[in-house]
C-alpha cells in the first residue's frame, strides 16, 4: 500500500511541476521598443506640436533601461531631457528613476502607448498624460 501511495504522490508531483526551463516573465514586454512622443497633455505654457523623431523614448525591458532622445529641447524646455534612466514595472505601473515625475500607469493599445503620471490627489489632481506611437 505504501508503494502505491508513493508512486501516486510522485506521479502527481511530476505532472504538476513540469517546467519549460524559463523563468516567469516579470516585465510587460509590450512596452519594450522605441516610441515617438506625439503629445503631452498637461496644464502648462504650451502644448507641444511634435513630429515623429522629435522626442523618442526607447524602453529596453531586458536590461530595464529607458533612453530618451529629445531633439526639440530648445523649443520645449519642459519636456524630459535626453538621457538614460532605469525603470521597473509592476502590473500597469512603470517607475522611472531620476526623471522627476517617476510613477506612471501605462497602457499599450496596438501601436499606441499612453503614460499617465500618478500624482498625489490630496496635493493636486491635474493629471499629466504622455502619448506615443511605436517607431517603425
Amino acid at each position: 500500500m505504501k508503494k502505491i501511495a508513493l508512486i501516486l504522490l510522485l506521479s502527481i508531483l511530476l505532472t504538476s511541476t513540469t517546467c519549460d526551463g524559463e523563468l516567469p516573465d516579470q516585465f510587460d514586454h509590450s512596452l519594450g521598443g522605441a516610441w515617438n512622443m506625439t503629445g503631452y497633455v498637461f496644464f502648462g505654457p504650451s502644448v507641444p506640436n511634435l513630429q515623429p523623431g522629435d522626442v523618442i523614448w526607447e524602453f529596453e525591458t531586458g536590461i530595464q533601461l529607458l533612453t530618451i532622445e529629445n531633439n526639440v529641447s530648445d523649443v520645449y524646455p519642459y519636456l524630459p531631457e535626453s538621457g538614460t534612466h532605469t525603470f521597473s514595472i509592476t502590473g500597469d505601473t512603470v517607475i522611472i528613476e531620476g526623471l522627476g515625475l517617476e510613477s506612471y500607469t501605462f497602457e499599450v493599445d496596438g501601436d499606441m502607448l499612453t503614460l499617465v503620471y500618478q500624482d498625489d490627489p490630496q496635493i493636486a489632481d491635474d493629471e499629466l498624460g504622455i502619448l506615443f506611437t511605436r517607431r517603425q
